[in-house]
């Protein structure tokens, strides 16, 4: 074996230990509080890095003319790395769709506290652009300042404000209440009359502390927002048709599953676009999520980029189930 060869191959580890690292993190996403921040490594960078690394050992051994069998099943490991890199992109990008018709259209924003009076009116008419029958918006500091409540009212907008969030809805809105505030976890609940039936929502907001376990913090939520639900305060009661907010979990994560059986992330069920939240210039991770279950299924969901601020907008068209 010629040293070239021989640098080639050893070489080629620290690309074998990045698709290792990627297997095994899909395989827990954060099930082991040990391997969560594995799973919060951007999943396209994580395998494009693989994939890029791989290919160059592959070039300058082409080049060089090093005989295949000192660098062995190096191809096999460049495909490997290629089908990691395009399901890791399946994960953030879906084709795009239309609108779909006989839906109700929800927007969540977190506005992280809109500080700027001169933003402002540029942002709500990003919101009112989207046409949504319910528009969530986490912190929203002076999001409305100068006319932007009277702008929202003449759209046929009410908006009323529970905890942390503030609620516009073209639809009636039975009851809007906090639920949950505390330290760094709030949620706020909110019922509606829609035209296909009740539609109950949970918006939450959760910690975005890195170090802390995601899976223990889902228990936390799940079983303060059922100790809520059991005390009778709402007037319909029972488990949410949609939960949404800022999780600061990233979508596909096994600690989604602690919210409950039978919800489906909208994204992840019908995308469209690119699926990235956060942070908003160049949003790799998928922290803003909205689970349906359920009254109701999601038909159509898009990430769209409001123009200011650290996170994406998510717009979910929701449809009724069949009974």
């Amino acid at each position: 074996m010629n040293r070239l060869a021989t640098i080639l191959r050893w070489s080629r580890w620290p690309a074998f230990a990045a698709l290792l690292l990627f297997a095994v993190s899909e395989l827990f996403t954060d099930r082991v509080h040990a391997m969560q921040w594995a799973w919060w490594i951007p999943r396209p960078i994580l395998a494009g890095c693989a994939l890029a690394w791989l290919a160059v050992i592959e070039l300058v051994a082409l080049a060089a003319r090093v005989d295949r069998r000192e660098l062995p099943a190096n191809r096999w490991a460049v495909v490997v790395a290629a089908a990691c890199m395009g399901y890791a992109f399946l994960g953030l990008w879906r084709p795009t769709t239309p609108r779909p018709a006989d839906t109700v259209r929800l927007v969540h924003w977190n506005a992280s506290y809109v500080e700027s009076t001169a933003v402002a009116p540029t942002l709500v008419t990003r919101l009112l652009e989207l046409d949504a029958d319910v528009v969530v918006v986490t912190d929203p500091g002076l999001l409305w300042w100068g006319d932007g409540v009277q702008r929202f009212a003449a759209a046929g907008y009410e908006i009323r404000t529970a905890g942390r969030f503030a609620v516009a809805s073209r639809i009636g809105i039975v009851e809007s209440r906090p639920v949950l505030a505390q330290g760094r976890l709030h949620a706020t609940r909110i019922e509606f009359d829609t035209r296909f039936g009740p539609m109950a929502v949970e918006a939450i907001d959760l910690p975005s502390d890195p170090w802390r376990s995601r899976w223990q913090t889902v228990v936390t939520v799940s079983g303060a927002l059922a100790a809520q639900r059991s005390k009778g305060g709402s007037s319909r009661g029972g488990p949410p048709d949609v939960i949404v907010g800022d999780f600061n979990i990233t979508r596909g994560s096994a600690s989604l599953g602690g919210f409950g059986e039978g919800y489906e992330e909208a994204f992840a069920t019908a995308g469209s676009g690119w699926g990235g939240t956060y942070p908003r210039e160049r949003a790799w991770w998928a922290i803003d999520l909205a689970l349906v279950g359920g009254r109701w299924s999601p038909a159509r969901s898009e990430i769209v980029d409001p123009g200011a601020k650290r996170h994406r907008l998510q717009v979910v068209d929701l449809a009724p189930k069949a009974r």
